[in-house]
Parts: structure tokens; C-alpha cells; sequence
């Protein structure tokens, strides 16, 4: 746990927010490659407002998406199957907020 919290991924994603602070940078230009390529679009996703533009060059297949076929469809056709009829909702505002990819063409 505690080499989670010093290392994880989520560390690695703030220490990119910090050297944005640091830098004294509104956006930042990431580029990715390979594991690189994955701490790199975490982070353009939990921080897409300090994202300008997002290279990625051979990025980790770390996570393993599913198929979208079969009988439970795609990821998040399986965890809507599974949620709470009561957090359905907080995850579905979660689930566009996720895919509202408008925030890309503003920047241009």
C-alpha cells in the first residue's frame, strides 16, 4: 500500500501536475511512448483543461479492454449490469463526462 501510493499510477500522474505547476505552464504538450504513454493519458484524462495536445506513440496495453461482443457486450455495458440501480445515474453522468471529447475541438 504504501509503495502504491509513492509509485502507483496515480503518483505518477500527479507528479505531471506538479511539474505543470512548477513549470509554471497553463497546458502541457504529452508526449507517450510505450508505459509513458499510459501515465500520459491518465493524466490527460483526470487533467484534460491543462492538455493542449496528446501524442502517443506505442502506448502500454496495460489494460485490457473486452470484446464488444458476446452476450454482456463491452466494458461498460458489463458495469452498468452490475451497478446499483441507485448509482446508475452518478454513473452515467460520470460515463459522459468520460466521453465528452468537445473540450478537444475548443482548443484548437
Amino acid at each position: 500500500p504504501k509503495a502504491e501510493a509513492a509509485w502507483g499510477l496515480g503518483a505518477q500522474v500527479l507528479d505531471l501536475e506538479r511539474l505543470r505547476r512548477v513549470l509554471k505552464r497553463d497546458k502541457l504538450i504529452l508526449y507517450g511512448h510505450s508505459f509513458g504513454g499510459l501515465i500520459a493519458t491518465l493524466y490527460a484524462m483526470e487533467f484534460r483543461e491543462n492538455v493542449s495536445a496528446l501524442i502517443l506513440e506505442a502506448p502500454a496495453n496495460l489494460l485490457k479492454m473486452p470484446a464488444a461482443t458476446g452476450e454482456k457486450g463491452d466494458l461498460f455495458a458489463q458495469i452498468r449490469s452490475i451497478l446499483p440501480r441507485e448509482k446508475l445515474e452518478q454513473f452515467e453522468s460520470w460515463f459522459k463526462k468520460l466521453t465528452d471529447f468537445s473540450w478537444q475541438l475548443k482548443a484548437s
